[in-house]
């Protein structure tokens, strides 16, 4: 068990013995909080997982009672949970915030999801991404409730396998599954991995990317800086920079590995997208 589940019994061992008078059980020790690393996602893993396919059949079945063509009730759970993990990979959000979101926070003018119900009980703001505008906006024309992810399950929620309408997904068992299930296909295994690793990979690309800790730390409505400083330990690529600038490691390292590194770094630049570039 771990720590956290320990200590919660010995609080109650304590209030026993405060309430018996029993001097042992009045000063029972808590354990140490355990301390444990946040996993991160790679770039290409989080494309990959964004991007994994449907692993069974997505063939439109006929229905007798409608006499018409329905997508795989399966399948189109799998959709919804590729919105939902791609707005937590490019907007850094916790998965109880995107789950709680609604229709009416969505944005668009300022291009931005409002954000009602946080962990930190402060409403806040965080941007939409452009690469995923157009799949929120798709997502928001198959919708007929409130909420931008309903629950399938139980009592209003329920209509006839229909994605619409009911209250939000608010089960962390719910998005811990999925995302477990999508990390088993991809063969992707390493500890500490949960939903949480899309802001925890977040944070980090801001960093890497020498983005000002005050707006780190504005992106993902931190109430203290201290909780964004918790990232810089996480942040790899100014270590490995510094690494390949020894000489015995460039000498020894493939002739392939440089030229990817230069290519990544023109890349870099965006120089397509520069318009006195053009020709």
């Amino acid at each position: 068990c771990k720590n956290t589940y320990l200590n919660s019994l010995t609080s109650t061992i304590r209030q026993y013995g405060h309430f018996k008078n029993d001097q042992d059980l009045k000063i029972w020790r808590f354990r140490k909080k355990e301390q444990f690393s946040k996993a991160t996602l790679s770039d290409e893993e989080i494309e990959a997982f964004l991007s994994l396919e449907f692993p069974k059949s997505t063939k439109p079945y006929y229905d007798r009672r409608t006499n018409a063509y329905h997508e795989p009730f399966l399948f189109k759970r799998w959709r919804i949970w590729n919105v939902f993990f791609s707005i937590m990979a490019f907007s850094g959000m916790r998965p109880g915030e995107v789950a709680a979101l609604r229709v009416g926070d969505i944005d668009f003018g300022r291009q931005v999801f409002v954000i009602r119900d946080s962990k930190t009980n402060t409403p806040g703001i965080a941007p939409i991404a452009p690469n995923i505008i157009d799949l929120v906006k798709k997502h928001i024309e198959g919708l007929t409730g409130e909420y931008l992810f309903p629950s399938p399950e139980g009592g209003k929620s329920w209509k006839g396998k229909d994605m619409d309408g009911g209250e939000p997904i608010l089960n962390s068992n719910a998005w811990h599954d999925h995302f477990h299930k999508r990390l088993k296909i991809l063969g992707i295994k390493r500890t500490n991995l949960t939903a949480y690793s899309f802001r925890h990979s977040y944070a980090t690309r801001l960093l890497e990317s020498n983005v000002i800790l005050f707006h780190v730390k504005k992106l993902l409505r931190h109430n203290d800086l201290r909780s964004t400083l918790v990232y810089e330990h996480l942040t790899t690529k100014d270590l490995i920079d510094a690494v390949q600038k020894l000489p015995l490691v460039r000498r020894g390292t493939h002739q392939k590995t440089i030229l990817q590194a230069i290519v990544e770094l023109i890349k870099s630049f965006r120089i397509e997208e520069d318009v006195r570039y053009n020709y």
